[in-house]
């Protein structure tokens, strides 16, 4: 695929070379699920018909009919080669991950959450078959099940309900690991099957994924993509450099995390830059460790 991508880059015009060479997130090309990013139509189409060239000079032809066009803040058209438009859409699915053209979550925890239900169903059929410990059982569930839920999701900022939710669907799993019965017929609590598990709520593990990634974004130099997308001068969230609507504003990953960056030192910034200090300190916040 990096050969394809090399012959790709090779098949566009010299202006847009120069762009993608500058890392903009205004135009992105990377040959491997195929994503295409731009900010124009024009460039866009350019970039479409170059791998297109240039997977066709290894026998390779894309898959058309499961294109997917994501517009966001814009309208956008594209087309194939045979002249049909590339029908938009308000999500799609890349890596195993939903994305919204709006930015939201939406579904996406619903699905989530019912895939790994099925996988901690699926364990639990064989755990009847087995003799291993409790303390093993949730070794294996936190490596299965909790890595897959909670992947993609670091990127997200959850409101109250959904975190609810996610503590609620851990221990209905660890409930069940441990042999304890629903609340309203035990009367156990769900923060009494934590401690019985010797478990963390998992708002604390994605908390913390959080705001280790809020820390490398931060760290990065100041003409990468990802801080220009997300941080404006500083670690001011880059959506203060816009007019915001009138009405409630949505709570936003790095307006959110900044703020639990500033209750936990109110020297945040100093302390983000030592990558071992920020480590320590936002595991010592949620695992007293």
């Amino acid at each position: 695929m990096t050969v394809i991508r090399k012959d790709a880059e090779a098949e566009l015009s010299p202006s847009s070379q120069e762009v993608i060479k500058a890392g903009s997130l205004s135009a992105l090309l990377y040959a491997d699920d195929t994503l295409i990013m731009g900010s124009s139509s024009e460039r866009l189409q350019e970039f479409l018909d170059s791998v297109s060239k240039a997977g066709g000079r290894y026998g390779l032809s894309l898959h058309w009919s499961k294109f997917q066009l994501l517009q966001v803040g814009g309208e956008c058209r594209l087309c194939s080669p045979d002249g049909n438009q590339i029908e938009a859409k308000e999500v799609m699915s890349y890596l195993g991950v939903s994305i919204y053209d709006d930015g939201g979550v939406k579904t996406e925890l619903n699905r989530k959450l019912g895939a790994a239900w099925g996988n901690f169903c699926n364990l639990d059929r064989v755990w009847k078959h087995t003799s291993l410990s409790t303390a093993r059982k949730v070794a294996v569930y936190n490596a299965i099940v909790v890595s897959r839920l909670l992947y993609g999701l670091s990127s997200a900022w959850l409101n109250a309900a959904e975190i609810r939710r996610l503590n609620g669907f851990h221990c209905r799993c660890l409930r069940k690991i441990t042999r304890i019965r629903p609340s309203f017929v035990s009367r156990v609590s769900n923060a009494a099957v934590l401690m019985r598990a010797h478990e963390h709520p998992l708002s604390s593990y994605l908390r913390y994924q959080q705001l280790l990634l809020f820390g490398r974004v931060a760290r990065a130099p100041a003409r990468d993509a990802l801080r220009r997308a997300t941080f404006h001068h500083g670690l001011e969230p880059a959506t203060n450099r816009y007019v915001r609507r009138i009405r409630r504003p949505r709570n936003e990953w790095a307006r959110m995390l900044r703020e639990e960056a500033c209750k936990m030192s109110p020297q945040s910034e100093s302390l983000i830059r030592d990558v071992a200090a920020w480590q320590r300190a936002v595991r010592k916040l949620f695992f007293c460790v």
